[in-house]
C-alpha cells in the first residue's frame, strides 16, 4: 500500500479502498464514488 492508501483506510470510513493501479481490474458497472470512466 501506499501513503495515501494507508492513510485513506485508517479513516475508518470505507468499506474497500483501492489504488489507481487496482482501478482497472474492477468491473465495469461497479459502484464508485469517483469519477465517471469518461473522466479519467
Amino acid at each position: 500500500m501506499t501513503g495515501n492508501t494507508d492513510f485513506t483506510v485508517g479513516l475508518g470510513c470505507y468499506d474497500e479502498v483501492f489504488t489507481y493501479d487496482e482501478l482497472d481490474s474492477l468491473p465495469a458497472d461497479a459502484p464508485h464514488m469517483g469519477y465517471p470512466r469518461c473522466c479519467r
